[in-house]
């Protein structure tokens, strides 16, 4: 079917992108225009989402959905946990049945994908052979190394990977946090779709020069027998030689690391900007401390950092002593210090703001549910995190978490307005780690 809408859904983006960056320069806005502006899109995709979406459309027409619902009924009866993501049988995965597992994202997708994947033996190369239909499919993994993936076209890509910066840059005016001459340092993997680590490869190609903790590429492959009781012997060496590169040359992987920071910063050449999980912040700083290797970064030099909140023994991170550490072992002045919050299948970032808050920007809905999965009203509330999400263009994007939030919708202490989580977001009881830091945070808790 012909997807008619999308040129209006990308009109509409366009204006929903400059009223965000207002909003984020903190301009006096009509935050109700905004909300009209972003519910005009998102009906549209429900529309789009009925003509093209086969999972969606077949839980509409059992729900019976009207032809024209409402924000409120799409919010409390068509989203979909973010399980729906891994939703296929997994004995697919098991006997590397890729045709079926294609078939599957096919149910998630606004197209058919066209891919012939009979001969294909691995999660990555599926991944590659998605991306020659266009398809983009990024990736993340609990705990009990159930893999998600979340298909993605060209123009959905595009707005994943940049409606965070578009905004961000209102959001810390004034910082002149220039992308000019900087060297970026990604505590993360060289390659690989895998959430957190698309951050520091995106920040590389800006880059005069680029380094990352790992040289390798997060293997999906890996990761789905992480938590397997009775892996292969092939699995087993994957795994084995996975758990050496990220625990066995810790060190050897953080002291080049730390050299290349000196490197950048030597004789006044060039700023860093430094993003990681907080754990490998932690890391990082601990090593340069010890080892007695502090040193002060160039001013303007930035330290960025997203994910799980603990340690590689499960222990709970202080984020205060955090900085502490950050200040000590690089120098990096706290208001150059970022924490965004975000998940695989979200396509902009949240930022936390002097005002110690996560802002939701415009580009996004928050919807937060009770203990039976019905969405709360008022300004003041706390349950499970939900969004409805209009630059979700290839995929359902009214999405139930397993995070747990309180938001509040007021004006902050930085002058901004709308809903904006305050407090630690935690994880649902019974929900499972997620995401790249999570993964990783837990390997030996």
């Amino acid at each position: 079917m012909v997807d008619t809408r999308i040129g209006q859904v990308r009109d509409l983006h366009q204006q929903l992108k400059s009223f965000t960056n207002d909003w984020a320069a903190r301009k006096d806005v009509d935050m109700a225009a905004g909300d009209r502006l972003r519910g005009d899109i998102l009906r549209l995709n429900h529309q789009r989402y009925v003509d093209l979406i086969p999972i969606y459309r077949d839980l509409s027409a059992d729900l019976g959905a009207p032809a024209h619902p409402d924000l409120d009924f799409i919010a409390a009866e068509l989203a979909s946990t973010d399980d729906i993501f891994k939703s296929y049988n997994p004995a697919y995965l098991e006997t590397k049945d890729f045709h079926k597992m294609t078939q599957w994202l096919s149910t998630l997708h606004t197209r058919k994908i066209e891919v012939q994947a009979n001969d294909v033996k691995t999660v990555s190369a599926w991944i590659a052979r998605l991306a020659e239909d266009k398809v983009f499919s990024t990736f993340s993994s609990g705990t009990s190394g159930r893999l998600s993936f979340v298909p993605r076209d060209e123009y959905n890509w595009d707005n994943f990977l940049n409606n965070s910066a578009g905004y961000i840059a209102g959001l810390f005016a004034g910082l002149n946090m220039s992308y000019e001459n900087f060297d970026s340092v990604s505590l993360s993997f060289k390659g690989g779709n895998m959430g957190v680590g698309l951050v520091g490869q995106r920040l590389s190609r800006y880059a005069a020069n680029s380094y990352f903790l790992y040289d390798a590429e997060i293997s999906p492959d890996v990761l789905k027998v992480m938590r397997k009781e009775n892996p292969t012997p092939e699995e087993k060496k994957a795994l084995d030689d996975y758990y050496d590169l990220i625990l066995s040359h810790a060190e050897e992987n953080f002291d080049r690391i730390i050299g290349r920071i000196f490197d950048s910063t030597r004789e006044g050449k060039r700023k860093v900007k430094i993003f990681g999980a907080p754990f490998q912040m932690k890391q990082l700083c601990e090593r340069m401390i010890k080892t007695g290797r502090t040193l002060q970064v160039l001013p303007q030099s930035t330290l960025s950092f997203g994910g799980g909140w603990k340690t590689f023994e499960g222990e709970k991170i202080d984020r205060a002593e955090l900085l502490r550490m950050i200040r000590e072992a690089l120098g990096v002045d706290d208001k150059y210090i970022f924490e965004g919050y975000s998940m695989t299948e979200m396509n902009v970032s949240l930022m936390r703001c002097p005002g110690d808050r996560y802002h939701i920007p415009p580009l996004l809905q928050a919807v937060v549910y009770d203990a039976a999965l019905m969405p709360l009203a008022g300004k003041d509330v706390t349950g499970t995190f939900g969004y409805l999400d209009p630059f979700a263009t290839s995929y359902p994007g009214f999405i139930i978490t397993g995070d747990q939030i309180h938001l509040v919708d007021e004006t902050c202490s930085c002058g901004r307005v709308g809903p904006a989580i305050v407090g630690e977001v935690t994880r649902a009881p019974g929900r499972e780690v997620k995401g790249c830091g999570g993964i990783m945070s837990a390997m030996k808790a």
